[in-house]
């Protein structure tokens, strides 16, 4: 909003110093040959001049003369008409600098002495005085003092200045709901919402977030309903699996069967089917969760269940897993979370790690988070598809196989965890080759 504010309030006053400018260099150029303007002494001449004949000719109404001049004059000149007693026909209070004109004193009204305007006249009059008094405004008293001249000054860069940071927050403070709700949409929460915020709004940013509102729901709508169709599908295809493999276990059985060999095949592929429609059904079930239940788990622990559950497959193909990490580690998580998050990072090391080779998994404490890095010495991944490779079914662009494991679903449901959890999954290339993978936890512990 600062850049904001000193671009209202230098066009504020760029605005002002040029009227000025062009004010003072326009104006003689427009002015009038002849002089427009008459002072104050011929005026209050001619105001005397009327009365004086009237009351020579008998017909005199003082009255009637100070009540038109009052009129005419005002508020360019103020003309009194006075009694023997001084005192005004209409009624008026005499402004003290008249007074003091009408006795001959010199007159210390806050007025410069070139500015003191007070004119009187008691000539053949008939004991009538007519007075008068140029209006001076506000604005003339101020700037007549050099000191006030400073004071106003000052004011108007302070007023100026309140009123541009005003409007900078009144234009900005939309703006940024609308920057911080799009990085909030950006990481996947689609429920934020920008219009309550802004209150009575009826302005053009108004409907802006009108509009984002809009469109948010529009895309929380379609995902819902692209995460409905997937939990759909996957239970429509549950059934008909589930027969499949009562089948074949069935064939399996005879001992007539000379398929055996394409039986355990098929067995297999439905086995890893079964499997894909099962992580599928998870993905969509912790894409709709917003809330985790925290217990206090060993990470440590965690860790070296989920090596000795892989340790079958590591020893059957020639690889092995090795743990690097303190004796404890207590945080406040969701146990199943962690736990499927970080088997699926391992299992996919494992698979791509190359043979007589280890995976390397390190619990590393920090000051605000605890990481738990998987390493491999598998191929890597492409510089531009680390991040991608957490969303579900990405394929590398080269066809090469999928870097996730359980079909692609696996580091996508990693990454799910870990927001849940305010942490984060990221992955790099290694530099002796190979892909690590570091799953983040934040250090929060039970009560």
């Amino acid at each position: 909003m600062t850049r904001f504010f000193w671009r209202i309030f230098l066009s504020t006053w760029a605005i002002a110093v040029t009227t000025v400018i062009l004010g003072l260099n326009l104006s003689p150029w427009l002015a009038s040959p002849e002089p427009t303007f008459v002072p104050g002494e011929q005026l209050t001449e001619l105001v005397a001049r009327e009365l004086r004949a009237s009351l020579s000719s008998g017909s005199a109404n003082p009255t009637e003369i100070a009540e038109r001049y009052a009129i005419d004059l005002a508020p360019m000149l103020e003309v009194f008409v006075l009694d023997e007693q001084g005192r005004d026909l209409l009624g008026r209070t005499v402004p003290g600098d008249v007074f003091r004109a009408i006795v001959g004193e010199e007159l210390t009204s806050w007025l410069p002495d070139d500015w003191s305007r007070a004119t009187v006249i008691t000539e053949d009059l008939q004991g009538y005085t007519v007075a008068s008094y140029e209006g001076v405004y506000v604005i003339g008293r101020a700037m007549a003092d050099p000191v006030m001249r400073i004071v106003m000054l000052v004011l108007a860069i302070v007023i100026s200045a309140l009123v541009s940071l005003l409007l900078a927050h009144f234009i900005v403070q939309p703006v940024t709901r609308l920057r911080e709700a799009g990085r909030l949409v950006a990481s996947g929460d689609l429920s934020v919402r920008v219009l309550p915020a802004l209150g009575k709004r009826q302005d053009a940013l108004a409907e802006l977030a009108r509009d984002f509102d809009f469109m948010t729901e529009r895309v929380a709508g379609s995902l819902a309903a692209q995460q409905q169709l997937m939990r759909d599908v996957s239970h429509e295809l549950r059934s008909p699996l589930a027969r499949l493999q009562a089948l074949i276990s069935i064939e399996g059985q005879q001992e007539s069967s000379n398929n055996s060999r394409f039986l355990g095949r098929l067995e297999n592929e439905l086995s890893r089917l079964d499997e894909l429609i099962g992580d599928i059904l998870a993905l969509s079930r912790l894409q709709m969760q917003e809330r985790i239940t925290r217990t206090r788990t060993d990470i440590v622990d965690l860790v070296r269940t989920i090596v000795d559950d892989v340790s079958i497959e590591t020893d059957a193909a020639n690889k092995a897993v090795r743990i690097e990490a303190p004796e404890s580690c207590i945080l406040d998580v969701d146990h199943w979370l962690v736990h499927s998050a970080i088997e699926n990072i391992v299992r996919n090391a494992v698979r791509h790690t190359a043979t007589a080779t280890c995976v390397v998994i390190s619990v590393l404490e920090l000051d605000e988070y605890v990481d738990v890095a998987v390493s491999d010495d598998g191929p890597g991944v492409p510089e531009a598809s680390l991040e991608a490779i957490f969303l579900p079914f990405y394929r590398i662009q080269d066809g090469g196989p999928s870097p996730t494991g359980s079909g692609g679903i696996g580091l996508a449901i990693a990454s799910r965890a870990a927001t849940l959890h305010g942490g984060s999954v990221t992955a790099h290339n290694r530099d002796t080759g190979g892909l690590c993978v570091v799953f983040r936890l934040p250090r929060l512990l039970a009560d």
